[in-house]
């Protein structure tokens, strides 16, 4: 077992604060509408639109498949290219809207570019929380996926509407676990957790989360966000045959690290060495839309933590984990 200091990656513990409020993002505050999920921002997105069908990427997750089908809307899956690129034009009918995923926060000039027409276009930068909105066109995010919140999503470019406040008092127990004793230690609650909030209603964001987001300093994330991304990816570049994260030069800031190799081995070994690297979406591999590019990123992606609760040190023992666990398995194969 390994000490929690020395664990990397997981869930968020709370997220420390700045000590400054009324500080939100600025590309956000003033604009956006504060709901209690990104899912549910997409939500209140197709409830307002009317749409009878959505066309989609095949990578995606499963929340967002959900969230389509339960607003009465036909979700249309299209083909990915190599660099995350739809492989077929999207011409959505009046109809019909089509949702763009700024994945890994690494596409916003590429998604900002497809934007004709904007009034039929929904842009996800769930995994994009510092990229600003597209201009004419519906966008949400998941601050949730970058900071050490229980609730929140915003959403701007759609009509607002009338919904009661959310309450995140008694969501804190798997963050405050983490903060104690390390992300094992808070595992199972933060599954549970996960499950009770893929099945929230739609809800403004709590007033605790408000207040929690209003004090982080993000310009600091940003900037350990970008660092620690360079560093991943000047040491592990070589190993990683998505074009779309070494390619990186700054047009956003990155969610994770996303290391594409075919070791099969690396996530499972990586965890038994204390760092937690998440993939995105296992779903991919038996939802029968997903052809064989979707299927062969849920299957090799490995998303190596990047945020800001880390830096160089941590960045380093990444590095050297990964290191050897590629040189074990090219040994091995060898061997065999």
């Amino acid at each position: 077992m390994h000490s929690p200091a020395l664990e990397i990656g997981g869930f968020f513990g709370r997220e420390p604060q700045s000590g400054r409020t009324a500080l939100e993002a600025a590309h956000l505050g003033a604009h956006a509408t504060r709901l209690n999920s990104g899912r549910n921002c997409l939500r209140a997105i197709l409830d307002h639109a009317h749409c009878r069908r959505l066309h989609l990427p095949e990578y995606v997750c499963q929340t967002v498949v959900q969230a389509v089908r339960d607003a009465g809307v036909e979700p249309v899956f299209h083909p990915l290219d190599e660099h995350l690129k739809p492989m077929t034009t999207i011409s959505p009918a009046s109809d019909e809207l089509w949702l763009r995923i700024n994945y890994f926060g690494l596409m916003d000039s590429t998604v900002s570019q497809a934007t004709q027409p904007a009034d039929r276009l929904i842009v996800d930068n769930c995994q994009a929380f510092f990229a600003p909105p597209v201009s004419g066109a519906a966008t949400f995010y998941s601050p949730r996926k970058f900071f050490g919140v229980p609730d929140g999503g915003y959403l701007v470019g759609a009509a607002s509407g009338s919904w009661p406040p959310d309450d995140s008092n008694d969501r804190h127990e798997h963050m405050r676990l983490r903060d104690q004793q390390g992300p094992r230690a808070g595992f199972s609650r933060h599954q549970a957790h996960e499950i009770m909030f893929a099945k929230l209603p739609i809800r403004t964001m709590s007033a605790q989360t408000q207040a929690q987001l209003a004090a982080i300093d993000y310009d600091a994330a940003a900037d350990r966000r970008r660092q620690n991304y360079q560093l991943l990816n000047d040491a592990l570049g070589q190993e990683n045959s998505l074009g779309l994260a070494t390619d990186f030069a700054g047009d956003g800031i990155p969610l994770t690290y996303p290391l594409l190799n075919t070791c099969e081995n690396l996530r499972p070994q990586l965890h038994r060495r204390g760092i937690f690297a998440a993939s995105y979406w296992p779903d991919c591999l038996t939802r029968n839309a997903c052809g064989p590019q979707a299927q062969h990123l849920a299957q090799h992606l490995t998303a190596l933590p990047i945020d800001q609760r880390y830096g160089p040190a941590e960045m380093q023992q990444i590095i050297q984990a990964v290191s050897e666990i590629l040189a074990g398995s090219r040994a091995a194969a060898v061997v065999s």
